[in-house]
């Protein structure tokens, strides 16, 4: 049904370019246009609370482009023909006075509500509250939805006047039966939480809070993929843009739509599209974007630079009784993640910590927690085919231990969307990660003492080292304490993959020989065709991700499972991460392949086996865990 779905809004994308527009836009959207994408939830939402018995108005709350003004014409449009909905923006009568505030939305209200009297003479509190209480007698009105957006455009003493008035008529609803029918929708940013908050309006006590967050994964890649297909580019390329966009803005609704309209302009000049190009659009945005212009302004007005200090360098836990951080996230600055505050992404914390004259430090939840996609509970195809050697949908290059092909179901699980990296793996190694018994298997400990290991066997070598390069030169024994050390530290438990885990997340559910598919393509992955002849830094190859939205499960390094030596197929299912099953010196499965690796061994299928003391410069690791990590802007959805 999604991949339909997808299909359809690929098609719809088309015909806008065949119409001469653009895929992205960075403007409010029509009601039905085909660009609309994510909000399914806030608008289910906000349907919902229109339709139900009127407790509560409700307060809207988004930073600036944050996607507020297209979600309340998606909803007006969902509204109607069920009821009256009178949608004002406030922007059309920018500075206007009480007076005028209140003879506009009498008007406006008339012009949707049915045998509404005349709205003339409405110039206070008290009139609205005569011409509602008139308007919504008749029966023919069962509801009616009044949406007040941009409150920025008005004074404060005229959104005081209008707060005032609109608290008096939702008191008076339990004497005037009438005044039930009239739900508010309050839409704004930190113009709105001033006015709430304040003890000026007692909105507070009458309203209900709902925030806009930014849009999901899967939503975010989706949007640059589908633009970018619809324009002519490759699936499996522009899939790999989309990540690379969200890994950088995290789903930022106009960030999003801004850098994949920079990357379709990039392509249609004949560019590559790379990770490069994606920095390239993000400097041309850091250059002078207007949103960046105005949150600067805002931060200046509102008396926060210092505030913004503390959440970039030391962001605090998270409550919004913290006045500061609230009015942050409603410029568009912050967000929360699991328990704290954080900058709202990697471009803006950048941005603003140069600006600001502060390091930039990840959220302390997630710190040291990989990037992670989630693959979704099924049945996936494992090993390789045993047909005809002739026959099309065979695996040519198939050995005798993929065999025979077989499907098996695993429950979902989260797992790393690239491989551990140098700078993941640093802070095991200047912690105690080596000198740790806790972490390590026995054998594993007494390994390390025979040969005094206290770091990766390239640890040193600037040709490995890089931070965005993987890091190799670990053992199994290696491999197992990181994962064990990363558990504690985080406090959710981290193990290394299944061979059963690694298989599926590389090759989908339908069992692909290579993560992008069943034809060899050069230039996918760093193998030994590439020529490149050491790591490369993750995320290289953004045209080589899997169905799920992994990078660099072909070729690189060679990663860890925690499989023994020995597995057979049909796959029996066992608790691999069990101590007893971690004891010993047994031999250990790999997969993926390295950087000197025929095309023949980066299949998915493929597998490699050796002793757990074994380094080099060719084996790293992957994490995986069974939980999500709950509220983590690090964990992704690969459904």
């Amino acid at each position: 049904m999604r991949r339909h779905v997808r299909q359809s809004a690929i098609c719809n994308l088309q015909s806008t370019i065949v119409n001469g527009m653009t895929p992205f836009s960075t403007t409010s959207l029509a009601p039905d246009s085909p660009l609309f994408r994510g909000r399914q939830d806030d608008l289910a939402w906000l349907v919902q609370r229109c339709h139900a018995e009127v407790t509560a108005y409700i307060a809207l709350y988004g930073g600036r482009q944050n996607g507020k003004t297209s979600l309340l014409l998606r909803l007006e449009t969902a509204l109607r023909p069920a009821m009256p909905v009178c949608r004002l923006d406030l922007q059309i009568i920018k500075g206007a006075n009480a007076t005028q505030a209140f003879a506009f939305v009498a008007k406006r209200i008339a012009e949707n509500v049915p045998f509404a009297p005349d709205p003339r003479g409405v110039a206070d509190g008290p009139g609205l509250h005569r011409f509602l209480s008139q308007a919504l007698a008749e029966e023919c009105v069962s509801r009616l939805v009044l949406i007040l957006d941009e409150w920025g455009a008005l004074p404060a003493t005229t959104r005081e006047a209008l707060a005032h008035a609109l608290r008096s008529i939702f008191d008076a609803r339990h004497t005037i039966h009438a005044l039930r029918k009239l739900l508010v929708i309050f839409s704004g940013g930190s113009e709105l939480y001033d006015l709430i908050v304040s003890e000026a309006s007692s909105l507070h006590s009458v309203c209900v809070d709902h925030y806009l967050s930014d849009l999901g994964q899967d939503e975010a890649v989706a949007l640059i993929a589908d633009g970018l297909v619809a324009a002519g580019l490759d699936a499996v390329l522009a899939t790999g843009m989309g990540h690379a966009v969200y890994s950088r803005v995290a789903g930022h609704p106009y960030l999003t739509q801004r850098l994949g309209a920079l990357l379709l302009e990039y392509q249609q000049r004949g560019q590559s599209l790379t990770e490069a190009a994606v920095l390239a659009a993000e400097t041309r945005v850091r250059q002078g974007d207007t949103l960046l212009r105005r949150i600067r302004s805002d931060l200046r007005e509102s008396g926060l630079l210092d505030a913004a200090r503390r959440l970039i360098s030391d962001p605090p836990r998270f409550t919004r009784l913290d006045d500061d951080m609230a009015r942050l996230e409603l410029i568009g600055l912050a967000k929360q993640t699991g328990e704290h505050w954080a900058a709202r992404n990697l471009l803006l914390a950048e941005e603003f910590g140069g600006w600001l004259g502060v390091a930039v430090l990840p959220p302390p939840a997630s710190r040291l927690i990989p990037p992670l996609i989630h693959i979704p509970a099924g049945p996936f195809l494992m090993g390789s085919s045993a047909a005809d050697k002739l026959a099309e949908s065979a695996d040519k290059l198939a050995k005798s231990n993929e065999k025979l092909q077989h499907t098996l179901t695993l429950p979902d699980y989260w797992i790393g969307r690239t491989p551990i990296t140098n700078a993941q793996f640093r802070p095991f190694v200047a912690g105690d990660g080596y000198t740790n018994h806790a972490y390590w298997t026995e054998a594993g400990w007494a390994w390390r003492e025979e040969v005094q290991v206290n770091q990766p066997e390239c640890w040193a070598e600037a040709k490995w080292n890089g931070d965005e390069q993987p890091v190799v030169g670990v053992s199994w024994f290696e491999a197992v304490a990181y994962c064990r050390w990363l558990s504690v530290q985080t406090g959710h438990e981290f193990r290394l993959p299944t061979e059963a885990e690694w298989e599926k997340a590389a090759r989908g559910p339908d069992g692909r020989i290579w993560p992008w598919g069943d034809a060899w393509e050069a230039g996918r992955c760093n193998s030994k065709e590439a020529g490149i002849g050491k790591t490369t830094p993750v995320g290289h190859y953004p045209n080589g991700v899997s169905s799920y939205g992994l990078l660099d499960m072909a070729g690189n390094v060679w990663e860890w499972c925690a499989t023994k030596l020995g597995k057979g197929y049909p796959y029996q299912f066992e608790d691999e991460w069990a101590e007893a099953y971690l004891a010993g010196e047994e031999g250990r499965i790999l997969r993926g392949g390295a950087w000197n690796s025929e095309q023949k061994f980066v299949r998915g299928a493929y597998r490699v086996i050796n002793f757990p003391r074994y380094r080099i410069n060719l084996n790293g690791l992957r994490v995986v865990c069974h939980a999500p990590v709950g509220g983590e802007w690090r964990v992704m959805s690969g459904e």
